[in-house]
């Protein structure tokens, strides 16, 4: 049976709505400090991260197999949003899913990661001015 009324994402490009929260979960880090902090979104994951882990007292060290997880809690008005730090071959079996880095590019209209999501993190006072990366020349050699 054929039904033209049904849409079809051949090519998943609707946008990802699961979301995740490791709360209380098995495989969040067990270690010394605390494994779900509050940070303010810097517009670039490895920024965030830097600050999960100055906030929650672990090394990037100790925190080996581990990586920092968005919830998908973000405050527009603040840039506050919580991170767990969970390990990352369960993070990686989410996915898909949309944090508050998601929710971040999708209030901005940015992608995150960007210079143009840095800005808006800038423009709001939650992060110092990002450098613009000067994109490489190519040698350009004539014969």
């Amino acid at each position: 049976m054929f039904d033209n009324n049904v849409e079809v994402d051949i090519f998943g490009l609707h946008s990802i709505t699961k979301t995740v929260d490791f709360t209380n979960h098995p495989d969040l880090y067990q270690g010394l400090g605390k494994n779900t902090v509050k940070i303010v979104l810097t517009g670039h994951r490895d920024s965030d991260f830097t600050r999960a882990f100055r906030e929650s007292g672990i090394s990037k060290t100790d925190a080996i197999g581990y990586t920092w997880h968005h919830v998908a809690d973000f405050n527009p008005e603040t840039g506050e949003s919580t991170m767990q730090l969970i390990r990352t071959t369960t993070h990686q079996n989410s996915l898909p899913h949309k944090g508050s880095a998601g929710q971040f590019a999708d209030y901005f209209g940015v992608e995150y990661d960007s210079y143009e999501a840095k800005m808006k993190a800038f423009e709001q006072g939650w992060r110092e001015k990002p450098r613009q990366t000067k994109k490489k020349k190519k040698d350009c050699k004539h014969k």
